[in-house]
């Protein structure tokens, strides 16, 4: 097993304890058949704890399916933005349709508001889905649009 020690960074490897059942197997058992023998462990920094160890690490450091779950990420983010732009869009283009007639410091102010606060949401969107599933970024995406 590894564990992080207290200073940044350090890593602190301690005798590994056999599972029950596998006791008997060596690694070569233990690997499945069609994904081959067992890769890496890379240990990151995870906040609130000391560490966290994420296994399936290819032997250049990258997560197997790191990149199309950051693309698939990148693309929703995207999606999500485009129609957070465009009630933004909406609220801007009917503020503008209503001051034709004159309006008031006021009227700008309640017209404008929705435009800042669909910004706003957006940003919290972001920071609360950051380290969560792309699943509840879509929740969350489309809980704030509501």
């Amino acid at each position: 097993t590894v564990a992080c020690g207290a200073g940044t960074g350090t890593v602190v490897r301690r005798r590994p304890r056999g599972h029950p059942r596998g006791e008997g197997l060596g690694a070569d058992r233990l690997a499945d058949r069609r994904r081959g023998p067992a890769r890496a462990l890379a240990v990151r920094r995870v906040r609130g704890r000391r560490c966290a160890v994420s296994g399936n690490v290819a032997a250049d450091g990258m997560q197997g399916s790191g990149r199309v779950r950051s693309a698939l990420r990148g693309f929703l983010t995207g999606l999500g933005g485009l129609a957070y732009a465009f009630v933004i869009w909406t609220a801007v283009f009917y503020a503008i349709q209503l001051s034709v007639g004159g309006m008031s410091g006021y009227g700008w102010v309640v017209l404008l508001l929705p435009a800042a606060v669909t910004a706003v949401v957006f940003s919290v969107v972001l920071v609360i889905t950051r380290r969560r599933s792309i699943g509840a970024l879509v929740l969350v995406l489309l809980a704030g649009l509501g």
